[in-house]
């Protein structure tokens, strides 16, 4: 630790030069006071948890100096990585290049706040946020196991109560016991951007619960709006690009389908946003997809200030809207299919209710590499009454991929359901190649 502190202490020393805004005594004061907070802690605590919790005492100083110098100083980032929690920071920022920037421009928002249960513990380390996007950096430990175990009911509301739905994703583990992690939310336009938020999660059979404050006073007024109005038309299905949204940690675009189009458009191919210098911007994504439209994200430019926005892209992934399947589940035989490639593989009885696999083959590989699912989120019986997918306790729609084939596990009811069953399809496999690009405007 020490020598991590003198290398932190020189280093500050040596970014001073390079951040003509930052005085020179607020830095030092930052630098030394979340050391010795840092130490202090450590003393205090047991040695076995001490790697994970010193890290909420040197937060402050060590994120500040990671909001101006994570490009700056090369050195800094190396010595970062040796502490806990912020290396699986730095791991982020490199492959984001928006959120590198946000945070070069002084976003990052340290928390540093540490729940325990048992011997769980969960830090949350930090908070980037602006009007579309939220991303907290968290840190997870058991200090009785070699790995985190088993964590589940992940939840995050706001100080209102409504909740947020995170994507997780697991960044990195460098050390045995903890577990470096992040929750990305898309924040809907229409809610202002949370002040507090309320983080719970199950683990290895403990609830851990943390709240915390965050400031939006440097994000209000941040993010601006450009209106396209242009029709693009791929394939013969057009697609009117209704605004984009640009925000320091996100870049959206805004679309409707047009009502005349034979098939549904279900998402773009190899879609990136470009500038006037041929700078790329790549997908993360898509919010409020319907059949009438969507919202597609991507790695955001704000900071970069481009002269222009290119949205280019190689086709759209488009399925006729005729597409259906009757299935009879007794006698376990589809009776109807849009073509051979659907084919049903099982029908298992579980304790309360049936497990029914499909299985999709000979995909190209552009299927086969998407991040979706195919069979409907609902279908009509025999007697033409309607029915949602169950959502069991373990069992609920879900996939799994591989280089071969697709399969998807579909729980329905015990019981004499009326058959067949249809399936009235929204998003099968099909797309269209067509290279486009389409001047956004700024």
């Amino acid at each position: 630790m020490r020598k991590i502190e003198e290398q932190l202490v020189d280093e500050g020393q040596r970014i001073r030069g390079h951040w003509n805004g930052t005085e020179s005594s607020t830095l030092d004061t930052a630098i030394r006071v979340g050391l010795e907070k840092g130490k202090d802690t450590e003393r205090r605590r047991r040695r076995s948890r001490s790697r994970l919790i010193v890290m909420s005492g040197t937060a402050i100083c060590l994120l500040l100096l990671l909001a101006i110098s994570v490009r700056v100083s090369p050195v800094f980032a190396n010595t970062l990585r040796q502490i806990p929690g912020l290396g699986a920071f730095v791991a982020m920022v490199e492959q984001d290049p928006g959120l590198s920037a946000a945070i070069d421009n002084d976003l990052m928002q340290p928390i540093g706040t540490t729940v325990k249960s048992g011997h769980m513990a969960m830090t949350v380390d930090g908070v980037l946020i602006d009007e579309q996007r939220l991303i907290v950096l968290y840190t997870v430990m058991d200090d009785r196991r070699e790995d985190v175990g088993d964590i589940s009911n992940i939840q995050i509301t706001d100080q209102a109560g409504r909740r947020l739905l995170p994507s997780i994703q697991f960044l990195e583990k460098q050390e045995r016991r903890d577990s470096h992690m992040m929750a990305d939310i898309s924040l809907e336009e229409s809610a202002n951007p949370p002040t507090s938020l309320t983080m719970e999660m199950k683990m290895n059979g403990e609830q851990l619960k943390a709240t915390f404050p965050i400031d939006t006073s440097r994000i209000a007024g941040m993010a601006r709006s450009v209106e396209i109005g242009q029709t693009v038309d791929i394939g013969g299905q057009k697609i009117l690009l209704k605004r984009a949204r640009i925000s320091p940690l996100t870049l959206s675009v805004e679309v409707s389908y047009d009502h005349a189009n034979t098939k549904y458009i279900n998402g773009f191919l190899n879609v990136v946003i470009a500038d006037e210098k041929g700078r790329e911007w790549r997908s993360t994504g898509a919010n409020g997809i319907s059949t009438e439209g969507a919202v597609y994200t991507f790695q955001s430019n704000y900071f970069e200030r481009p002269e222009k926005l290119i949205l280019k892209g190689t086709g759209i992934y488009a399925s006729d809207k005729k597409a259906k399947m009757v299935v009879d589940v007794v006698q376990k035989k589809i009776i109807e299919a849009p073509d051979s490639l659907i084919g049903l593989s099982s029908v298992e009885r579980k304790k309360d209710y049936q497990l029914v696999t499909f299985s999709f083959l000979g995909l190209p590989a552009v299927e086969r590499n998407r991040n979706t699912t195919y069979v409907p989120g609902s279908y009509m019986d025999g007697a033409g009454v309607k029915h949602s997918l169950l959502i069991t306790g373990s069992e609920q729609m879900r996939a799994m991929r591989d280089n071969r084939m697709v399969q998807e596990f579909i729980p329905i009811p015990l019981g004499d359901l009326p058959q067949p069953l249809t399936f009235e399809f929204t998003n099968y496999p099909g797309h269209i190649q067509q290279h486009f690009e389409i001047d956004l405007g700024l």
